[in-house]
């Protein structure tokens, strides 16, 4: 009977790495060293990873989270474009012609030496120039404002004595307004289109900061993932060991005519299915890895390797006594207005509402005042018109409405019409944002506590199971149990080890949840100037 206390050593020297993850209420300090099972194939390339490095490097290096960097940057291109529209336009035009006419009465040919009855025919011909400048834009408030210049000079040959009745230059500087009274005035309309693109932009940095906050805790849930993974082979591991030690023992009862051929099929059973769930632990490893990769170290770097696996040396705390309370009213609207997310979705309610403006002031008909005036100078060239002007005795001037009524108003209408649908969803959305965000800071803290009663409900079992295991060794001494026995509680006493690993890893998941429910995950981390867009 000695011979079955052979396998309980054995099961305690390969649990020894899991048991680790126990040592009491103590939390690790930094400088232990990691406790973490090791990784298989010494000869493969390991990154040995901390925790408070996994959210850098996942900020770092994420291709999806360096897509969402470009986006504020993007959005703010839309906020430029929208200024643009208050931007002075200078324009000018230069032409040139030449009008050949036939004159069919030509008032030289009754001049002296002139013919009435020649059957030559006259022509007029005039060589024009003409061109200007102007220089305008839109304001603010809705009005728009042209200066401008224009100015054109003829020269003509033949038919002489009709050369006296047209000035050769004439010019003429005219300033003009037009001030919108219905649709496009206002300053609240002329801006909305910029301060829409600001709301925008204001939503796209806030929805990178949440993003950033959701990929840290996705990295560190997958970092604790695989500490789980590699703290359930060893218990797969010690199971094993168990089954092939009690095959060993009921072969050798066996052929001793102390056992039946029953316990030899059980025992070789049992191997088989420990066998099964250490290869689909090792999968599964490999995957947590590949996966935990993914954010810290991908896979389409030009120096990545992929044969490097990743080796998380830190270990979950032993400290289960920081618990919090469930949140009342005042910590939740604070909790509200932190929220990156939820400052994102009112910049999108807000932009709508400016959107639902421009949209209705459209549907209004459009109604202008028009103003126009300028100076004239009439001569021989530029001089003798500016002289002109500085007498202010030729000048013109043009005052009036203009209307245009759209027959119908469908586009317009249709535009309102989903302006204020669109206003309507956002609202919706910022309603079911609250309620989520609600829920999640209440799952969270409701998830820390359940996890730090879960490790107590653990330890107590693993207590109760290893008193089990003496008494049941006692037993086996005193001829008064099987081995089988003793390994069935054995096996008890190791899935207690690792219910209460899993506990301990869902506890510090829990926490970066809740860190990340009150939009505090970066600013625990320390990594807050990371989520800044390019």
């Amino acid at each position: 009977m000695r011979l079955a206390v052979t396998p309980l050593v054995v099961v305690l020297v390969s649990l020894a790495p899991v048991l680790s993850f126990l040592g009491g209420s103590r939390a690790l300090a930094a400088d232990e060293g990691p406790k973490v099972p090791a990784p298989e194939g010494p000869d493969k390339p390991v990154l040995r990873l901390r925790i408070q490095d996994v959210g850098r490097l996942a900020l770092r290096n994420s291709p999806r989270f360096k897509v969402a960097l470009l986006d504020p940057a993007i959005s703010r291109t839309f906020v430029d474009e929208a200024r643009g529209e208050f931007d002075p336009l200078f324009s000018s035009r230069f032409q040139g012609g030449r009008d050949n006419s036939e004159i069919f009465f030509d008032p030289s040919a009754f001049g002296p030496g002139g013919s009435s009855g020649g059957s030559s025919k006259s022509f007029l011909t005039e060589d024009t120039l003409s061109g200007g400048a102007s220089l305008g834009a839109t304001e603010e408030w809705g009005g728009a404002w042209t200066l401008g210049y224009e100015a054109r000079s003829a020269s003509r040959a033949g038919a002489s004595a009709l050369q006296s009745l047209q000035p050769r230059y004439e010019g003429t500087l005219s300033l003009g307004y037009t001030h919108p009274l219905l649709r496009g005035a206002g300053r609240e309309v002329r801006l909305s289109r910029v301060r829409e693109a600001q709301q925008r932009t204001t939503q796209s940095e806030e929805q990178l900061a949440r993003l950033a906050e959701e990929t840290v805790l996705q990295a560190e849930t997958l970092y604790w993932a695989l500490v789980n993974a590699l703290a359930d082979r060893e218990v797969v591991r010690g199971s094993l060991a168990t089954a092939n030690e009690l095959l060993d023992i009921s072969r050798a009862r066996l052929d001793a005519g102390r056992g039946i051929p029953v316990d030899v099929i059980q025992a070789e059973a049992g191997v088989a299915r420990r066998e099964g769930e250490l290869i689909a632990k090792e999968t599964e490893i490999r995957n947590a890895s590949d996966r935990l990769r993914e954010y810290v170290m991908p896979f389409d770097r030009p120096d990545a390797d992929l044969e490097m696996t990743i080796h998380p040396v830190d270990l979950p705390q032993q400290d289960v006594t920081d618990v919090p309370d469930l949140p009342d009213r005042d910590l939740l609207e604070v909790t509200l207005r932190q929220r990156a997310d939820m400052r994102a979705a009112t910049a999108a309610l807000d932009a709508a509402r400016l959107a639902e403006v421009r949209s209705r002031n459209d549907h209004e008909y459009e109604l202008n005042a028009l103003l126009d005036g300028g100076l004239r100078g009439l001569g021989s060239g530029f001089s003798e018109a500016s002289d002109q002007w500085q007498d202010r005795d030729s000048y013109v001037w043009t005052a009036g409405l203009e209307l245009a009524i759209p027959i119908g108003n469908v586009i317009a209408t249709a535009r309102l019409l989903r302006a204020e649908r669109e206003t309507r969803r956002n609202e919706r959305d910022v309603a079911a944002l609250r309620n989520q965000i609600v829920r999640e800071v209440r799952e969270a803290v409701r998830n820390v506590r359940s996890a730090a009663d879960r490790i107590e409900a653990a330890n107590r079992e693993r207590t109760a199971t290893e008193a089990q295991l003496a008494a049941e060794r006692s037993r086996l001494e005193k001829g008064k149990s099987t081995p089988f026995d003793v390994l069935l509680v054995e096996e008890d006493r190791s899935l207690a080890v690792a219910r209460e690993i899993a506990a301990r890893v869902d506890l510090e998941i829990a926490r970066a949840q809740l860190a990340s429910a009150m939009d505090g995950l970066l600013e625990e981390r320390g990594v807050q100037g990371l989520a800044v867009g390019e």
